[in-house]
C-alpha cells in the first residue's frame, strides 16, 4: 500500500522541474495494489520562451525510483503584444510607381496592410501579400511599401491582437 507515512511520493526526475520549485508531491491518501491515483499539480511558465521538458516518476523516498517517467515537452511560446495605436502617418511616392505608407503602432504589436480599389459599399478589402509586420522601433512606428495594381488604391493596417 502507498501511503505518505510510508513515503511514497511523486517526484520530479533529477530532483528538478523548470515550472515549479516543489520537486516531491505527497500522495495524500492511501493507495491499495492495482488501484490509481491522480496528483494535481499546479505549474507556472517560465518567463523566456522555449521548450521545457518536465518529467516525473514515482518514488519510495530513501529507498528507490520506480515505475514509469511521465515526461512532457512544453513549448512556451513569445506573448503576442495587442495593439493599442493603429494609425497612418503618411504616404511617400517613389518615382518607380511605389509608395511608402507610414504607420504608428505599438512596439512589438503586429500588423499587415488591408487594400481595395473601390471605397464604395460594400467595401472588400484583400490582405496586401508580404504586408504582416512586427513593429521593433521602440516609438512605434513601421512602414510598408506597395505597388498601385488599380487606377487607385486604398489602404490600411490592421493589428493581428487588437486590444480588448
Amino acid at each position: 500500500m502507498w501511503n505518505d507515512a510510508r513515503q511514497f511520493r511523486l517526484g520530479a526526475v533529477g530532483d528538478s522541474d523548470p515550472f515549479t520549485a516543489t520537486t516531491r508531491y505527497n500522495v495524500g491518501t492511501e493507495v491499495e495494489p492495482g488501484a490509481t491515483h491522480t496528483f494535481t499539480l499546479t505549474f507556472t511558465a517560465p518567463t523566456t520562451p522555449g521548450t521545457y521538458t518536465t518529467d516525473w516518476q514515482m518514488l519510495r523516498e530513501g529507498v528507490a525510483w520506480f515505475g514509469p517517467t511521465v515526461t512532457a515537452n512544453v513549448t512556451v511560446a513569445t506573448p503576442v503584444t495587442c495593439s493599442q495605436t493603429n494609425a497612418v502617418l503618411g504616404i511617400t511616392s517613389h518615382a518607380d510607381g511605389a509608395f511608402t505608407l507610414a504607420f504608428a503602432g505599438t512596439p512589438q504589436a503586429q500588423y499587415y496592410v488591408l487594400a481595395t480599389a473601390n471605397l464604395s459599399a460594400p467595401v472588400q478589402w484583400s490582405p496586401l501579400a508580404g504586408s504582416t509586420n512586427t513593429v521593433t522601433n521602440t516609438a512605434g512606428l513601421w512602414s510598408c511599401t506597395v505597388t498601385n495594381t488599380a487606377a487607385q488604391e486604398f489602404y490600411r493596417s490592421v493589428p493581428i491582437s487588437p486590444c480588448p
